[in-house]
């Protein structure tokens, strides 16, 4: 995260299964949001479904659609 093209970016990562069970860890490690999907995985921020991801990330973009 300190390197072009990454410096000065918020990273994020969002998971829903065991696989990426390291990921929130090390993004929290670069000062970032994990967000958990569903009840598999645990993290600092959670939603309830891939419905509410896409909710979120269409309200973090500013579509209204």
């Amino acid at each position: 995260m300190s390197e072009a093209p990454f410096a000065g970016r918020l990273p994020i990562f969002i998971g829903d299964d065991h696989s990426g069970r390291g990921a929130p860890a090390a993004v929290a490690r670069a000062n970032g949001l994990s967000i958990a999907v569903g009840s598999g995985v645990t993290a600092s921020w959670w939603l309830p479904d891939p419905v509410a991801v896409r909710s979120w990330l269409r309200g973090g973009l500013g579509l209204d659609c």
